[in-house]
Order: structure tokens, then sequence, then C-alpha cells
């Protein structure tokens, strides 16, 4: 099948309309997702100087100029109120289409000459406030998936469960393309790894997001960009990708547009199998009456995932003033686990005294639809503009399966009958989500305000079932039937105007009330919460040079807790250790404050501190009569976590390039409890060194390695992880195909292990996934050049 559609691809690539006459195009922006409408964009000779054309950007921010001649051009864009800027020069040869880099502009300071826009070919790189992980440029993101990438973002780590952590914390804002994911835990990072990373443009982290943002996330927000044209014309990519570890994965799927002056349509689809397999290995100790026990735990768990996402929409530009949007996206996956293995039951002297056979079989079918509606339109010349945005949201997953154990002796001998417990997880959660935004410039200060309103209900209805006798019986004390209710309603004032000469302020507030009701309908037992919060923010910029800057930024965030954890359902890993959530989860406060550096706009260091009370972290708790270890959540009493980055690119030669960056981090935690007196703190760093080598014949090669030193993160120690991975691209047929033949942790050192440091509790983990793969990835290009699209925020999904 693989050999047909390459022979498609080809033909299609060749066969397709390539003979255009030479131009260039790009876009304008007063931020990396605001367009900027109405901007004079000059063409120029870069030899004299000579101004060649003359346009204006249009409602997306888009302008073009066609029929070049064979030269060397640049742009510039001037807009009143705002500093004048200049791109790169470029080349232009026959019968080729130049893409030129995003051109930014900042509100005018007296005083400062224009700016040169250059474009970077930096993986990472910093813009407004954002670390800015560039996909695009990293050959070894090929035959990858989302989740694969945000875990190589600079600070972002993975637990035992491969949950995702942003700088010690899960308390983070994840989106894509400005909205948030459905999911939370465990269950975003099985989202993610449906994505593959062939559609993704870049991840962008803010620290210290402005009030514009929902304060939900108290470690910032991560937002995954996907790729969209919104250039006149069309285009289309289609990929295909082929990998094998300890077994086989593939990945098929195409992404494109068709636009016009009136309207762009576009939409993508993704195919993603995926069998991978994971070697689990636990060890703990319980002492109790003067007698301890070892759980000795060995599992082995193969999953497969098939997964499905699509997008579809169009902007429709009802007037040079006004657009309307409408946006679908959809996933329907599914997921299966048949895995399991023996508990070695220890004692003191580690002889072995008995054996829990444990057996876990997971049906996972899930599915989710995303609607949204947006207008825009622009109310005067001065930059003025108001938005709407409605968005409604559901998500669908049933899951299903049985655990069963039975304990034996050594020999084998059964000392307990055989337990099994089916059960079935049937979760549906909606969003309705309305937000408005208005921007007003007045007097040398644009002024920005808005407000929202957001209603989340999830209903979980979880059953179990007890093998009794032969038959299975509904067992009451298990199960739960949980619903949970919140109302969010939000309202923001902010401006940002010059200070002086050289000095840029930015500040505003958000006021949010929320009403929250948890209900646990099988006793009737009910959480009601009732809370307003003001969330100030204040961003100040030191224009030091025309590409020297200092900033200094404050705001405050609160995260919520998120919804699965609400809910005091028990999920059984094994005989001997389950999850169980927390009702009476409190919402954590933080302060966070950024410092940012940026030398020759390409080597940044920044220093960001967070100060969290009623910090929401990982704990686990053994019962020391049973064995039986509880993993949940708690609050503890506050946290502290410092950060210093840097990033240091530079050329070796004309060929070889490397990018460095490097994450160092602290974090202390607080937990007092009566007698329960807890503080652990701890220093790391995470290295990341990507080289690229540009070859003879049109071949590039990349090798990247990540390097992250033991971690705290809750009430563990994570150990070193490590990773280095490779790729070779040969570009064919004109820019017509790419090819990537890409090798994933090459010396399979992917692992996720840890112990813990909590008194009470004794344990040590190492789980070991199928992370070692080489893959082949295919990429015919049709018509323009991808790119990405706006961005839609709906901010509420990240803790379903």
């Amino acid at each position: 099948m693989q050999k047909y559609l390459l022979i498609l691809f080809l033909y299609v690539g060749l066969s397709a309309k390539a003979q255009q006459k030479a131009r260039c195009e790009g876009f304008v922006r007063e931020s990396q997702i605001k367009p900027l409408q109405g901007v004079t964009v000059a063409l120029f000779s870069s030899g004299d100087g000579t101004p060649i054309a003359q346009t204006q950007t249009d409602g997306m921010g888009e302008y073009h100029f066609q029929a070049l001649s064979i030269g060397r051009y640049y742009i510039k864009a001037t807009f009143i109120g705002m500093q004048a800027a200049t791109s790169a020069v470029f080349d232009v040869s026959d019968k080729m289409q130049i893409m030129v880099a995003d051109i930014i502009l900042i509100p005018q300071l007296k005083g400062l000459q224009n700016i040169t826009v250059t474009a970077t070919d930096n993986p990472i790189e910093t813009k407004n406030g954002k670390l800015i992980y560039n996909i695009e440029k990293s050959l070894t993101a090929r035959g990858t998936s989302a989740f694969d990438q945000v875990r190589k973002t600079p600070g972002v780590s993975v637990d035992a469960e491969e949950k995702l952590t942003l700088k010690g914390s899960s308390t983070f804002t994840i989106m894509i393309d400005g909205k948030q994911t459905y999911l939370g835990g465990q269950q975003l990072s099985t989202y993610l790894k449906s994505l593959t990373a062939e559609n993704l443009t870049r991840i962008e982290v803010m620290a210290t997001p402005s009030s514009q943002y929902d304060a939900a996330g108290n470690a910032g927000i991560i937002n995954i960009v996907t790729k969209k044209i919104s250039r006149q014309g069309y285009a289309l990519n289609i990929m295909t990708g082929v990998g094998a570890g300890k077994y086989m994965q593939s990945s098929d799927g195409f992404v494109g547009n068709i636009r016009t002056r009136r309207f762009n349509f576009f939409g993508s689809y993704n195919y993603n199998f995926n069998h991978s397999n994971l070697v689990r290995t636990s060890y703990r100790t319980i002492s109790t009456n003067g007698k301890t026990v070892n759980y000795d735990r060995h599992s082995i768990d193969p999953a497969v995932a098939k997964n499905n996402s699509f997008k579809a929409g169009t902007d429709l530009y009802l007037s040079k003033k006004t657009t309307l949007g409408l946006t679908y996206t959809g996933t329907h996956n599914h997921w299966s686990r048949n895995g399991g293995g023996p508990t070695y039951l220890r004692n003191a002297t580690g002889s072995i005294d008995s054996v829990a056979e444990n057996k876990n079989v997971t049906l996972e079918p899930s599915n989710s639809n995303t609607y949204n509606v947006n207008l825009a339109t622009r109310i005067d010349t001065s930059g003025g503009q108001f938005s709407i945005d409605a968005d409604y949201a559901s998500y669908h997953n049933n899951s299903t399966g049985s655990l069963n154990n039975g304990l034996n002796s050594i020999s084998g001998i059964p000392l307990q009958p055989n337990q099994s417990l089916a059960f079935q997880q049937p979760s549906n959660i909606t969003i309705r989500s309305i937000k408005t935004d208005l921007v007003f410039p007045h007097k040398g200060v644009t002024w920005k305000t808005g407000a929202k309103y957001a209603y989340v209900r999830t209903d979980n209805n979880f059953r179990y079932d007890s093998l009794l006798n032969g038959s299975y019986v509904y067992s009451s004390v298990l199960s739960n039937h949980f619903i949970y209710d919140e109302k969010v309603a939000a309202a923001y004032l902010s401006f940002n105007t010059p200070l002086n000469k050289t000095i840029l302020v930015d500040a505003g507030a958000r006021l949010e009330h929320t009403h929250s009701m948890g209900n646990l309908v099988n006793t009737n037992t009910i959480t009601d919460r009732d809370y307003t919060n003001l969330f100030p923010y204040l961003s100040v910029t030191k224009m030091l040079t025309d590409d020297n800057n200092f900033n200094l930024s404050i705001t405050r965030r609160i995260n919520r807790p998120v919804y699965a954890n609400l809910n005091p359902s028990r999920y059984f890993f094994d005989k001997y250790s389950y999850y169980e959530g927390n009702p009476f989860l409190q919402p954590e406060l933080s302060w966070n404050t950024g410092i940012t550096y940026t030398l020759r706009k390409n080597y940044v260091a920044t220093f960001t501190y967070g100060y969290t009370t009623d910090a929401i972290l990982d704990f686990s708790v053994q019962n020391s009569t049973n064995g039986v270890l509880r993993v949940g959540n708690r609050n503890f009493s506050h946290k502290n976590a410092a950060d210093l980055l840097l990033v240091v690119p530079f050329k070796q030669s004309k060929f070889w390039s490397v990018h460095t960056t490097v994450d160092l981090i602290y974090i202390s935690y607080s937990l007092t409890s009566g007698k329960d007196i807890f503080l652990p703190h701890k220093v790391n760093i995470d290295v990341q060194l990507a080289q690229e080598f540009s070859l003879p014949k049109g071949f590039g090669f990349e090798l990247t390695t990540f390097y992250t030193s033991p971690s705290l993160g809750g009430i563990y120690i994570l150990r070193t992880y490590f990773q280095t991975d490779a790729a070779v691209r040969k570009t064919l047929f004109k820019n017509k195909l790419d090819a990537v033949l890409s090798c994933r942790d090459i010396f399979r050192t992917n692992r996720y292990w840890a112990y813990s440091i909590y008194g009470p509790t004794n344990i040590r983990y190492d789980h070991r996934p199928d992370s070692r793969r080489v893959n082949l990835a295919l990429t015919c290009h049709i018509g323009g050049k991808l790119s990405a699209g706006k961005d839609r925020r709906l901010e509420e999904q990240k803790r379903l």
C-alpha cells in the first residue's frame, strides 16, 4: 500500500501546475496571532534602495507582489502609530515563490530607528514574551507525535504514567491553535500521541500571559500551532509515514486549503496507527507490626491506538473590514490494552512468599466534536477592532474492561480464589463558551477590553461489578455517579502605551467569578464553591538598542482542579494499587514574575519565579495493614519555582549550525498538616543541543540531544532523562517531495524512573517505553506553502 501511495504522490507532484510567475508574499502582524489590516507595504531593490511597488495588507494582514524580475529585494512596512519595520533581504530567481518572514509591528517609541526583522533558523527562539519551539525546522520531528515534541520543549518532563509537567508542575494550560485540549493527565498525553508532528508548525510557551488570556494555569500556557493556509490560491500537503521499533506504526494524512479574496476553505485529516509497548517495574516496602513486605511488581503493557483527527472550516471575507469564521474539529479514536504480569511479595530477606498474577484488559473508544463561530470587524482606521467567538464542544469516552488477580504460592498453589473486577467508565463532557474582545486606540494608548462566559458539565457514571460465585454482581462500594458543573464569568481591561522614548508599558487586570458544584449522586454529597478573584498583569519593556531589549512582567494566576481529579471514583492499576480522586481539592493561586533580556535578537536569557499557595500535587499513601497503595492529589501549603533559561545559537561554519538551550530550575514544596511535615527542594538542569548540517546535493542532516538531570516531581525524584535523535532529509522534484529518514532514541536511553522521598511512602519505579524507532516520512507539496492560521481560544478544555 505504501508503494502505491508513493507512486501516486510522485505523479501528482510532477504533474501539478508549477509554472508560475515569480512572486513574494507575507504577513504583517501586531503580535504573533493578531493580523494588521491597511498597513502600507513597499517592495525595494536591495542594490540601490529603489522602490519597486507598493500595496496594503488585507483583513488577514497579508500582502503580495507578482511578476518579479530576478534580483534581490526587501520589504518595508509602515503603519500609523507603529514603528516601521524592514524584512531581511531575499533573492528572487525565475518562476519561484518567496515566503517572507512575518513582519511584527510594535507601537511607536520616539527616538528609535526602524527595526530590521530577520528570519531565523533557530529551532528555539523568543518573541513577545513567548518561548517558541519551531517544529517545522526540526528534521527529527518527522514521523513523531505532538506528545514527543511537547516532551522536547524546554522545561517539560514526563512522569511514570506519561503525564506532562511544565517546570515541575502539572498545573499549566495546554492549547491547540489557541484552544485548550479536551483532556488532562494521561488522557491528554494519549490525545497528543494521536497528532502527527508533520501537521504542526510550532509550540509556544508563555510563563506570564497577559490579562487577555484566561487566568487558568499557574505554570503558564503551552500553545501548539497546527498548519493552516491563509494565502490566496491553493495548497495541499499529503503525508505518509511508516516506523518500526518493537512493533510497526504508520501515519497518513493531508492538510490543505483553497483561498480567494472572498473566502478561505481549509481542512485536514490524519490517521495514526501506533502499536506500542511499555515495560513497567516497581518496588515498594511496607513495615508494620514488626513485619516487612516488599511488593516487587513486573508488568508488560502492549497497547494499540487507532486515531483519527480531522478539521474543516472556512473564513468568509464579508467586506474589507469584516471576517466571519466557521470551524469544526473532531477526533475518533480507539485505544486498547492487554497487559499484566506478576507482583512478587517478598519478605525482609528478599525471599518470595507469594505471587500475585495481574491481568488488565481495557478497551477505550472515544470521540470529540468542537464547533466554533467567530466574527471580527475593523471599526476604524486607527486599528480599532471588535471580535466575538462562540464555542460548543463535547467529549465522549467509554472505557470498559476487566482487572483479574490471583494469589499463588511460589510453587503455584492457589492461596486465594481468583478475583475479577469488570468496569464501565463512560464519561460525557460538554462546554459552552462565548467571548468578546474590543481594541480601541486613543491618544497614543491602545486599550483592550473583553468579557467571557463559560459553562462546563462533566457526567461520569462509573460502574464496577465483582465476580462472585461465577457471576458478576454490582459493587455499590466501588461504583459512583459524579456530576460536576462549573460556570465562569470574566471581564478584563488592559492598555499598552509608550512611557517615554524607549519604554513600553502593557498593563491590565482580569476579574473572574467562579461557581462550581460537584454532586456525588450515590450518596447525595454536594460540594458547592462560589468565589471571585482579581488577576492583575504588568509588563514593562525597555528598548536598549534596535536589537537589544529588556522586559519585566508580573501576573497573578489560578489553577482550578482538573475535573476528573475531583471525582472520588477509583481506577485500579492492579490488586495492590489504585488512583482515587479528591472532591475536596481547592484551587491554587500563584504570583508569577518574569525577566527577559534579548541580545542581538538571537541570544536570550529569561528568569521566572512563581509562588503558589494550595499547590495541587500528586500524592501517594500506603495502607500499612493490607499494603494497598492509593495514588491521588492533595493541596500542599505552598510551592516555590525559579527558572533561568538561556538560548544560545551559533554558526560553526557555512554548513554547520548549533542551537543550545540551557534551563536551570529550582523547585521547593511545603506540606504541613498536623504531624505531617514535608519540605522537599531540588535544583535540576535541562539541556538541549540541536546540530544542523547542510550537505551536498540537497541533503540535510540533524542531530539532537536532550538531557535532564534528576528533578523534583511531587513526592518523587525523577531520575536522569537522556535521548539522542538523528534525521536525514532529501528534497526531490523541485521541492515537491520531502523524504525524511529518522531514528529516535538511538541509544535506547529514554525511560521514566523515579524514587519517593516522602517518609511514609517507600517506592521506586522504572518504566521503559518502546521509544527506539526508525521512521520514514514522505510529504508531497502541491500548490502554495502552508502556514499557521488564526488562533482561537477555548480555555476550559484542559481540565477535562
